[in-house]
C-alpha cells in the first residue's frame, strides 16, 4: 500500500507540472472536455476503490502468509541465522536459540563466534573465507556452545544474501544438529577401528603361532640333533676322561656310574653295584656326613657342590677325591636329575700335606732364630754398646744398667750433666729401651724457646684463641701422649 501511495503522489506530482507549464491546454478545455472529464474521473475513482479493497485483501493475504512464515521460520526442525558481514547475528529463529539456550534477544547482535568451540574456529574462518570468495553454497562440520557452557556438533549450510544494490550484505546460514548423528559414528568409528584392531591382533596372533609352531618344530629337530650330537660327545668324553663320571636319576634313584668311575675306586664294570647306596657305603666316616650335608644343600639352596672326602677303595685303602655336581629342577623348583665328576687327588693331598709339615717346620725354625738373635743382641748391648752409646767403662756400665731399670717404669727423668756429654742419647735409650719404643720421641729445646710462646708451644692452643689462630694446634705434650717427652735445657726455662 505504502508504494501505491508513492507512486500515485509521483503521478500527481509530474501532472501539477505539466500544467504548470502548459497553462493553455486548461484554457483550451469546453464544458463538454469538463464533463467528460469528470466522469472520466469518477470512473477512476471507482477503479481506485476497486484496486485499494483488493490491496487491503492482498495485504490481509500477506500479513497470514507472513505469520505461517513466521511460524514456519521460527518452528522449524533447524536453526536458522542471518549474520551481517561484520559477523554479528541480525535474526534468529527460536529454533537456533534453543539450540544454543539463549534468549533471541541475547542473541541479536552478539557475534556468532561467540558460540562456537575455541577449536573450531578455525573451521568456521575458512567456512566464511570460501563462501565469499566463491559466492557459492558453503557447508561444515563444528561444535557450538552453549550458554550453560555445553556443547554439541552441528552442520551449517550458509548462503550469500544480495542487498537491493546489488551488493553482499548478509548471510544466512541454516543450523543443524547432528550431535545423536556424530555420536553414532563416532561409537561406529570405535566398534569399527575395535574390530580391525581385533582381527589385526587375531591375524597377528594366528600368524604368531604359526611362527611359534614353525620355530619349535626347528628348534624341536636342532634340539633332537643338538641331543644326538651330545650324546656322542658324552660318550666320548666319558670314556676319554680320568675324571669318573657320575649320573643321578633322582625320581628313580638311579646311578649311572663310568667305567673310569669304577676304575678309580679298583672295581672292574661289571663289579659296582649302580645304586646311591654302593657311594654313600664307601663315604671314610670323618667325611660321610659333610658329604651328604653338601649334596642335600645343592638340591634344596642350590648351593654350588665342591667338596673334597674320602673313598674306600676294594683294597680296603681310602684315596682322596675331589666331587663337582650340578643338578636339574623342574619347573616347580624339584631337582630331577644330578651329575657331575669325581677326581682323585690324593697325591696332591699328600703334597698339601707335606707342605703344611715343612711350613710348620720352617716357623719353628724361624722363631728359634728369632730368639737367638734377640739374645745376641742383648749381648752385644751389654758388652759393647746400647744403642749409639760405644764404650766398655765402669761408669758407662752402670749408667746404662739405670737405664735399663728406669726404661721399663711410667716417671719423669731429670738427666744432668754438662754439655756435650750425651744428655740426648741418654734420653734416646731410655726411651727405645722401654715400652714407648715404637712411638715418637718428642724433643723440646726450651732454651730457644720464647717465654711468650712457652705455653702454646708445649700446651697448643685452640682455633681462634688469638689473632692468628686459623687452626687447632697440638701441643707438646698431647703429641708425646703415650710416648716420650725430652725437654732439652730444661734448666734455661727460669732464667728466660
Amino acid at each position: 500500500m505504502g508504494r501505491m501511495k508513492d507512486k500515485m503522489s509521483s503521478l500527481r506530482k509530474r501532472a501539477e507540472e505539466f500544467l504548470n507549464k502548459n497553462p493553455e491546454a486548461v484554457n483550451e478545455i469546453t464544458s463538454t472536455d469538463v464533463k467528460k472529464l469528470v466522469e472520466d474521473l469518477h470512473i477512476h475513482q471507482i477503479e481506485l476503490e476497486i484496486q485499494n479493497e483488493e490491496l487491503r485483501r492482498a495485504q490481509l493475504e500477506l500479513e497470514a502468509s507472513r505469520d505461517r512464515y513466521s511460524e514456519l521460520y521460527d518452528f522449524a526442525p533447524v536453526g536458522y541465522v542471518t549474520i551481517s558481514e561484520n559477523g554479528s547475528v541480525l535474526q534468529a529463529n527460536l529454533s537456533c536459540t534453543a539450540m544454543l539456550g539463549v534468549e533471541r534477544s541475547s542473541l541479536i547482535g552478539k557475534p556468532f563466534s561467540r558460540f562456537i568451540n575455541k577449536n573450531d574456529q578455525d573451521v568456521f574462518y575458512l567456512h566464511q573465507k570460501a563462501l565469499f570468495e566463491t559466492k557459492a553454497e558453503q557447508v561444515c562440520e563444528l561444535r557450538l556452545v552453549r550458554k550453560d557452557r555445553t556443547q554439541f556438533h552441528a552442520q551449517l549450510q550458509s548462503n550469500l544474501v544480495k542487498d537491493t544494490k546489488g551488493d553482499i550484505a548478509q548471510t544466512r546460514t541454516t543450523i543443524t544438529d547432528i550431535n545423536e548423528r556424530k555420536l553414532a559414528e563416532e561409537a561406529l568409528g570405535k566398534a569399527h577401528d575395535e574390530l580391525g584392531r581385533k582381527v589385526k591382533e587375531r591375524t597377528a596372533e594366528l600368524t604368531e603361532t604359526n611362527k611359534e609352531l614353525n620355530r619349535e618344530i626347528k628348534e624341536r629337530r636342532l634340539a633332537e640333533e643338538a641331543v644326538r650330537k651330545s650324546l656322542e660327545r658324552y660318550a666320548l668324553v666319558v670314556a676319554g676322561s680320568t675324571d669318573g663320571i657320575w649320573d643321578w636319576d633322582i625320581l628313580s634313584d638311579t646311578v649311572f656310574y663310568s667305567d673310569r668311575f669304577k676304575k678309580n675306586l679298583g672295581y672292574a664294570s661289571e663289579e659296582f653295584p649302580e645304586t646311591v647306596d654302593a657311594f654313600r657305603s664307601r663315604l671314610h666316616p670323618e667325611d660321610a656326613d659333610a658329604a651328604l650335608s653338601a649334596v642335600e644343600r645343592h638340591l634344596q639352596e642350590r648351593v654350588p657342590y665342591n667338596i673334597e672326602y674320602r673313598l674306600k677303595l676294594k683294597s680296603g685303602e681310602y684315596r682322596w677325591f675331589m666331587a663337582r655336581g650340578q643338578a636339574n629342577w623342574d619347573g616347580k623348583g624339584n631337582a630331577t636329575r644330578m651329575a657331575g665328576s669325581l677326581q682323585d687327588i690324593t697325591e696332591r693331598m699328600e703334597a698339601v700335606k707335606n707342605l703344611k709339615n715343612a711350613f710348620i717346620e720352617i716357623k719353628e725354625l724361624k722363631n728359634r732364630l728369632e730368639i737367638e738373635k734377640e739374645y745376641l743382641q742383648e749381648e752385644i748391648k751389654l758388652q759393647y754398646n746400647h744403642e749409639n752409646i760405644i764404650g766398655n767403662s765402669d761408669e758407662l756400665r752402670y749408667t746404662l744398667y739405670k737405664v735399663e731399670q728406669i726404661a721399663p717404669t711410667d716417671t719423669a727423668v731429670i738427666i744432668l750433666g754438662e754439655t756435650g756429654t750425651g744428655k740426648e742419647m741418654i734420653a734416646r735409650a731410655i726411651h727405645s729401651s722401654g715400652p714407648r719404643k715404637n712411638r715418637a720421641l718428642v724433643k723440646v729445646n726450651c732454651a730457644t724457646l720464647p717465654l711468650n710462646l712457652m705455653e702454646s708451644e708445649l700446651f697448643g692452643y685452640e682455633k681462634g684463641a688469638f689473632s692468628g689462630a686459623f687452626i687447632r694446634r697440638l701441643g707438646r705434650f698431647e703429641v708425646a701422649d703415650g710416648a716420650t717427652l725430652f725437654l732439652d735445657e730444661i734448666g734455661e726455662i727460669g732464667r728466660a
